[in-house]
């Protein structure tokens, strides 16, 4: 999957799938009866694919992604929030 050019599609939208830039750290959410600070640590590395859930603005602050990242079944491993400069798209959703 190559990147889409944003220029003419304007920012990230929910149910976008992007690729990470850069290797991340994040916490493995499989286990939902383990209290999140307990959590294992992943890492996922840069290529990796996810999926745009969530899209949040806030005055002062750089727009937040909420971007879920899974293991080969379909399963979600983590769900780390991410701006925009931490991804790129290489799918657009067609609304």
């Amino acid at each position: 999957m190559g990147a889409v050019d944003r220029a003419d599609e304007g920012p990230p939208s929910e149910l976008d799938v992007v690729k990470l830039r850069r290797e991340l750290r994040a916490k493995d959410e499989r286990d939902e009866a383990l209290a999140y600070a307990d959590c294992r640590d992943v890492t996922l590395p840069a290529g990796s694919i996810g999926t745009v859930l969530v899209i949040t603005e806030l005055p002062g602050k750089p727009t937040g992604y909420l971007v879920e990242f899974s293991d080969d079944e379909g399963a979600a491993i983590a769900m780390p929030w991410l701006t925009a400069d931490d991804f790129e798209v290489v799918k657009p959703h067609r609304k």
